[in-house]
């Protein structure tokens, strides 16, 4: 099974890189940006799919060194999921609230927070996906702690709109 939120911030980050802060020619205070980012991607589950149309708005916050030098940036992001069941029409919300940092001089990305609650009437919180990540500068995950729907798959995600 695919990892969504893997790919979500992959695809965050390498939004983000591309339009990556100039170096200046004096060290500057940090910058402030924002940006908005929407997709849609469909989730197998085997016996049904799950559309997913996801929306995020965020504030990057650029860091300089002394040399006028990007270093690192920081992305807050305000998403909200939209998760369908394709079969039944059975449809939620997920929303989320999460920043990373990303070590311009290393590569390393940090994740942290909240990437998304999902929340059905008569059950209560059924997906909690909430922790810290690290990703090397080749993609590669160091740590991950907690995030169970990470390490978990999209079973729990499935379950939830069976």
């Amino acid at each position: 099974m695919q990892k969504p939120h893997f790919r979500i911030l992959l695809v965050t980050a390498m939004f983000l890189l591309t339009f990556m802060s100039v170096s200046t020619a004096f060290a500057a205070p940090p910058g402030f940006s924002t940006f908005h980012n929407d997709g849609s991607f469909t989730i197998d589950c085997g016996t049904f799919t799950i559309n997913e149309d996801y929306f995020q708005d965020g504030r990057v916050t650029d860091f300089f060194d002394n040399a006028g030098n990007p270093i690192r940036e920081l992305v807050q992001v305000d998403q909200n999921r939209i998760l369908t069941n394709l079969a039944t029409g059975f449809t939620v919300q997920a929303p989320g609230h999460f920043s990373f940092t990303i070590d311009l001089q290393t590569g390393v990305i940090q994740q942290v927070g909240l990437v998304d609650r999902i929340t059905i009437p008569g059950r209560g919180v059924v997906v909690l996906d909430t922790g810290r990540l690290i990703v090397d500068a080749d993609g590669n995950v160091t740590f991950v702690g907690p995030h169970s729907h990470f390490t978990s798959g999209d079973d729990a995600l499935c379950a939830a709109l069976s």
